[in-house]
């Protein structure tokens, strides 16, 4: 979809597949695209002008956006001309509108967004590390670092949240 040259993300919402983008070139930023079918990708917009949508997910019935300014090198690709910071979340209003919900602390890049006990929580990619939980409006509370490492990916299984050790190879 679009010019990316990645899918950083993906989650259904409604019903249907939803994907966030890496798209590094001049005047462009990651973008979220609904599938269509039959190859067919549906512009959603993009939530900011940074160079990715690293995460999704819904929550409370609406789907969400976690943009990043990712350093493309570390995937083994040119770096990117667009170096506008990131590290907010975005909730889709539709027709390519987005809502600003605030950002996580000094993060940059985020990654991991899931749903646990009616929360939604979100971790930050680079330092400074660390694991959010959204209280509404712009409102993010930091629930701590464990050990210090940054946590990647996020998962609900079995009545708990799991994360992935970004730092240390662990969950």
């Amino acid at each position: 979809p679009g010019r990316a040259v990645f899918i950083f993300s993906m989650t259904v919402h409604d019903g249907n597949l939803f994907v966030g983008t890496c798209e590094p070139g001049d005047g462009d930023s990651g973008h979220v695209y609904r599938y269509g079918g039959s190859g067919n990708w549906i512009d959603c917009g993009s939530p900011d002008p940074c160079n990715a949508v690293s995460s999704l997910a819904e929550y409370d019935g609406r789907l969400y956006a976690g943009v990043s300014r990712y350093h493309l090198p570390h995937s083994g690709q040119p770096a990117s001309s667009n170096d506008n910071p990131s590290g907010r979340v975005y909730r889709y209003g539709g027709d390519g509108k987005w809502a600003d919900c605030g950002r996580l602390g000094e993060s940059v890049a985020l990654h991991g967004m899931a749903v646990y006990k009616g929360k939604l929580y979100v971790t930050s990619m680079y330092s400074p590390a660390g694991v959010f939980r959204y209280e509404g409006d712009n409102n993010w509370v930091s629930v701590g670092t464990p050990g210090g490492n940054r946590v990647e990916a996020l998962g609900v299984y079995d009545g708990h949240l799991y994360g992935t050790g970004y730092d240390i190879g662990v969950v």
